[in-house]
């Protein structure tokens, strides 16, 4: 997986790798995205069950309106690190999103203990969180104390997918994205990556 550094929300410097050899969720999203909001308490819940068990997780957004991103995770009690891409004393490197190539959010990168990209998910997780919870058995020592996953209604209606590609320095920061911004996709699938 691309090696990054960023300051989160909180001020805390952000590394992967971190030299802890733990296995990391990687989630690039933004506020104004429908999809990535949905899965907000799910994120709450895959952190709270598995952080014990050696999971790191750690968000990434592509909100240009930091203001309101640090509202948004303020009102949620979002318990685990937020980076913001446009927000980073180091403007001269590539941001975290520009080394994963993000062309659509949401979506997440599972990193292995060794560094190495396990799984690619593209969409919301709400679909596919029994995947992720699967591959997340074999990645950690859960014992018999792991909780068991909490499964939200699913939705009703699925909304459209917003078409575009992801130009640097280009993210509309309070409403869904037009031609020229992030693609947004409700569970349009995973890569298993080679291992």
């Amino acid at each position: 997986a691309p090696a990054f550094s960023a300051v989160d929300l909180t001020g805390t410097m952000q590394r992967h790798p971190d030299g802890s050899g733990r296995v990391t969720l990687l989630k690039f999203w933004a506020t104004w995205c429908p999809h990535c909001r949905n899965d907000v308490s799910l994120m709450k819940d895959v952190f709270l069950r598995y952080q014990d068990h050696g999971l790191r997780l750690v968000t990434v957004s592509v909100d240009q309106d930091v203001g309101a991103l640090k509202a948004f995770t303020r009102d949620q009690a979002l318990p685990y690190p937020v980076i913001a891409v446009f927000d980073q004393p180091d403007t001269n490197q590539p941001s975290v999103a520009e080394r994963y190539e993000v062309q659509g959010i949401p979506v997440y990168y599972l990193i292995d203990g060794a560094g190495r990209i396990v799984r690619k998910f593209a969409g919301s997780l709400v679909e596919t969180q029994t995947d992720l919870d699967r591959i997340l058995a074999n990645l950690l020592p859960l014992g018999t104390d792991a909780v068991a996953p909490v499964r939200e209604p699913r939705p009703t209606a699925v909304q459209p997918r917003l078409q575009g590609h992801f130009p640097s320095g280009n993210v509309p920061n309070s409403s869904p994205p037009s031609q020229g911004g992030l693609s947004v996709g409700q569970g349009e699938g995973t890569e298993e990556a080679p291992m």
